[in-house]
């Protein structure tokens, strides 16, 4: 590799070859000339390509700016090759590859141009303009993660590191090593570690140091990685608690127990910098639910709040039976959040003395915009608790009801009221509440968006009418008209004229249908 390096310099002083094929005329000036370059499998470019993007890469003139390799059939050491010739670029920001034939050789190339000048592994050449590198589905196994751990200790240009699905990582110590380069690393504001071999304590603790004395890294996210109560306690305990520098998390799909939950929401809670905390896909009961009330009510910087997939799964249907009560988060936005933009409670119970409380949050909170309740099962009684408050709510601008059980009718009665909701997410709909849901779109003077999801015939053709009078609406998705029998394609021609019409008029109107 550092032959070819060094090729290379001595390269861009002479001639350029004159041998080149028209068609990889037409490749060279392509890497030269465009801003991004996306190879996949259709393009299939192999050993003679790689040269070729490999000569274009080096020209000083270059514009390129984002380079992304996806299974386009280079070999390891094609993909070196490539890599090596970013030594000597000067455009390109971002590098993305995802390529199981992504091995030894590439990493080593990687670890080259990016390592600090008189490392040993550097050979005095720095690549100093990469500034995000996404790795996806790479075969760099535990000693191509250490390597490239090592180089990124010292460099002073890289911001963005993505790590998904790589392989060979079998015992968490190259993940370990990875977490361990956080600690001395001043440039990396974001991190994503995604299907990663992570469990033990060990990687734990090294990840908890980074975070404490870690002064830049302003993202973190954990994605499709089992963790378990100890992990991430001591990850939140001793690592976020004591962080001072980052604004958001996320824990995708962690499978993350409920005592682990209540540990996140105690270090949130005073956390002086924190603005998105993403946790999804994971169980929680009462007491977790509860301590995220408490995050709400103490944290004066959250912005967003996510939980969404915390599957309920004692909810029986039975208001005095909410294993995930979400009053405490809802009075607390009454009462005491003021900086709470975002609430995703998808999944969680909002019935009950729940749904009480949403309504007085909904009529008193003053900065709420977002409010996602996807996936819960609402009761008549708490349908009414939602629309009386967001009839008297003067914030909100985007509201989702999917997959999940609602009383839309209730629902129409306040968006007839509502004057601030621009974006409207809704499915489940049967006919008769597509027609009171429609009526109600009809003299809307605030909604921007709408998605519905169901009707049939009927609900199309009262939908129909609802877009031809609203004097606001610029775009929407109406889904599952699946009734197309006796007529049924009428209120289809209807919907066709009536989108034409619009366009006609040049009402400027974005129509999805």
């Amino acid at each position: 590799i550092s032959t070819f390096v060094c090729t290379m310099q001595k390269h861009n002083d002479a001639e350029e070859r004159k041998d080149r094929t028209p068609e990889e005329n037409i490749l060279f000036e392509n890497v030269v000339n465009r801003t991004r370059l996306y190879f996949t499998a259709r393009d299939r470019i192999g050993k003679n390509d790689s040269f070729v993007v490999a000569e274009a890469l080096a020209k000083p003139e270059g514009k390129l700016r984002q380079l992304d390799l996806v299974n386009c059939g280079l070999t390891d050491d094609e993909l070196a090759r490539i890599i090596g010739a970013l030594a000597t670029n000067t455009s390109v920001e971002e590098f993305y590859v995802c390529d199981s034939d992504f091995a030894s050789e590439s990493i080593q190339a990687l670890v080259d141009i990016i390592a600090p000048v008189g490392d040993d592994n550097n050979n005095n050449i720095n690549n100093k303009t990469l500034r995000s590198i996404h790795l996806n589905g790479c075969r760099i196994g535990n000693d191509g993660a250490r390597l490239f751990a090592r180089a990124l200790r010292g460099n002073a240009s890289i911001e963005t590191i993505r790590l998904e699905n790589l392989h060979d990582l079998t015992d968490g110590a190259g993940c370990m090593a990875l977490a361990e380069m956080l600690q001395t690393n001043a440039c990396i504001k974001e991190f994503l570690f995604s299907n990663m071999h992570m469990v033990g304590t060990k990687t734990s603790e090294a990840l908890a140091r980074a975070l404490k004395h870690n002064k830049t890294l302003e993202m973190l996210y954990v994605v499709g990685v089992p963790l378990s109560t100890a992990f991430v306690s001591t990850l939140f305990s001793e690592g976020v608690k004591e962080n001072t520098a980052l604004k958001e998390i996320g824990l995708i799909q962690c499978n993350i127990p409920d005592e682990a939950l209540v540990e996140i929401a105690r270090a949130v809670g005073f956390h002086p910098t924190l603005e998105k905390l993403f946790v999804q896909g994971h169980f929680a009961n009462t007491n977790a639910i509860a301590e995220f009330g408490n995050t709400i009510k103490n944290n004066k910087v959250l912005e967003t709040l996510c939980l969404y997939g915390t599957n309920n799964n004692n909810d029986d249907g039975n208001d005095e039976h909410c294993a995930s009560d979400a009053t405490t988060m809802f009075r607390a936005l009454s009462c005491n959040n003021k900086t709470l933009k975002h609430l995703d409670l998808s999944g969680v119970c909002c019935r009950g003395t729940s749904a009480e409380a949403m309504e007085h949050a909904l009529r008193d909170n003053s900065t709420l915009e977002k409010l996602t309740l996807d996936r819960v099962n609402l009761s008549k009684a708490a349908s009414v608790s939602l629309a009386r408050g967001l009839a008297k709510n003067t914030r909100l601008s985007l509201l989702s009801l999917r997959r999940g059980d609602y009383c839309y009718r209730t629902l129409a009665k306040a968006l007839k009221i509502n004057r601030t909701l621009q974006r409207l997410y809704a499915d489940g709909v049967n006919n008769s509440s597509f027609g009171s849901l429609a009526q109600a779109i009809k003299v809307n003077t605030s909604l921007c968006f709408v998605e519905l999801d169901g009707g049939g015939t009927v609900g199309l053709r009262s939908f129909v009418d609802a877009v031809k009078y609203n004097t606001t609406l610029q775009e929407f998705a109406a889904c599952s008209f699946k009734e197309t029998v006796d007529g049924g394609t009428g209120g289809a021609r209807r919907l066709v004229h009536v989108c034409r019409s619009y366009l006609l008029n040049e009402k400027r109107r974005r129509l999805q249908s």
